[in-house]
């Protein structure tokens, strides 16, 4: 079953980091950008509803099958993020050959950054593909679930990756993400697939006050801990997410170009950087007025995460349900 208030926030997710990197691109001429509201400072939770939307299709998908196998639910996994991946690093790479553009990064990774990047293996720099840092916590989420799920379920997960961001509030040394704020964002999306039957009122109200207090506290308007918050928007996007699963439940429908954008969000979110830095040299070159460089480039990059999408990933994830280890579930009996 695909969720269509799940693909709309995709959308919403991978568009507010789109606009927020936008901003930053152009972050030499910011008196003369259109602002928009909460996006233009603080886009990047765009990241951090993609980690909670996450949990919640983790525990859908553990919870949608009749025998949880650990080593195909992780083959299944990766391959859903590999290949498009994979085919952006290669791009970049051969493009360097001709152009010399990723010379530096590639310099400063050296080989074995590299391979680290094409590895999603944690690492301390960026990977060759900046987005790439996040797929580095959703592999070390993925393993988690296989280790965890067979033996204490999701439950036991949601409560393991609730401890390990808590241990990193204290710990501050290079742990491989393990201790990440990014756990708890996974925690509450399962809390969200497990309460995604609580009547939309309860839950929306929960939403709308907890993303309240949340906001008042990045704004410095209320002076609570720092550390609240992560939690606080764990909770507010966790609550976000069951408020629109009940409500689609109970008949809202959502924008179908808006759930288009959805289906191509893993390519947006990978392709908009790498278009981004091609578009700055051609828009300057051209003389070309900030502003319409960064929605044109906005522009661009969508239309190349859907020719992405169509080309790569669903080609890819077809031939993923032909390989062995990695067709489709047996679904739980009705």
């Amino acid at each position: 079953m695909q969720y269509q208030s799940i693909q709309a926030l995709r959308a919403i997710s991978a568009l507010t980091v789109v606009v927020f990197h936008s901003h930053w691109a152009s972050s030499w001429a910011s008196d003369r950008l259109f602002r928009i509201p909460l996006v233009s400072d603080f886009g990047y939770i765009g990241v951090d509803l993609f980690f909670c939307i996450s949990g919640f299709i983790i525990c859908h998908v553990v919870s949608s099958t009749q025998h949880f196998n650990a080593s195909r639910f992780l083959l299944k996994r990766v391959w859903r993020i590999a290949p498009l991946y994979w085919t952006i690093l290669t791009v970049i790479l051969l493009w360097t050959l001709i152009t010399h553009r990723y010379a530096t990064e590639i310099g400063t990774l050296g080989a074995i950054g590299i391979v680290q990047s094409f590895l999603i293996f944690p690492m301390e720099p960026y990977p060759l593909l900046s987005p790439g840092w996040s797929l580095e916590h959703e592999v070390l989420f993925y393993l988690l679930a296989a280790l965890i799920v067979p033996f204490f379920g999701t439950m036991g997960l949601l409560v393991a990756l609730s401890c390990l961001w808590a241990a990193g509030l204290w710990w501050t040394n290079w742990d491989y993400h393990l201790f990440s704020y990014a756990q708890i964002y996974f925690a509450a999306g399962i809390a969200a697939y497990r309460l995604r039957n609580v009547l939309p009122a309860a839950s929306g109200l929960v939403c709308l006050c907890v993303l309240t207090i949340a906001l008042l506290l990045i704004y410095n308007v209320i002076g609570l801990p720092g550390w609240l918050r992560h939690p606080l928007f764990a909770i507010g996007f966790g609550s976000l997410i069951s408020f629109l699963v009940a409500a689609e439940k109970a008949g809202m429908k959502f924008p179908s170009p808006l759930l288009k954008v959805g289906d191509a969000s893993y390519s947006l979110y990978l392709v908009h950087a790498p278009v981004f830095v091609e578009l700055s040299v051609i828009g300057h070159r051209l003389g070309m007025p900030v502003e319409i460089w960064r929605w044109f480039s906005i522009a661009v990059s969508i239309c190349v995460a859907w020719l992405a999408y169509r080309c790569v990933e669903l080609p890819a994830q077809a031939l993923g349900r032909r390989l062995p280890g990695l067709g489709r579930d047996k679904p739980v009996s009705a």
